[in-house]
């Protein structure tokens, strides 16, 4: 019990795609175990939501507008264009 608890205050990483993947799987599991509120859970799931479309869905969507740019030889700034790799620092090119 005590090392569940220990467990509960630690910081869960949300800042790559995997980091994202065990956290839903984490909240899965404790829904599923009954050791979640909906009301709790469903609070962590949206939370989640947002965190997949920083993560995800813009950098993809910049990658798709980078290609589409690209194919039309237009030359976007790479101070204008997001981090899209899981490496710091590491821009479209």
């Amino acid at each position: 019990m005590a090392e569940e608890t220990s467990k509960k205050n630690e910081k869960q990483p949300l800042r790559s795609v995997n980091d994202i993947v065990e956290a839903h799987e984490w909240l899965f599991q404790m829904q599923r175990e009954g050791k979640i509120d909906p009301k709790s859970a469903d609070a962590m799931n949206t939370t989640l939501k947002g965190q997949t479309y920083l993560i995800g869905k813009i950098r993809l969507d910049a990658a798709k507008l980078y290609v589409a740019a690209a194919g039309k030889k237009i030359q976007i700034p790479e101070k204008y264009l997001p981090v899209i790799s899981q490496d710091e620092g590491e821009r479209v090119k």
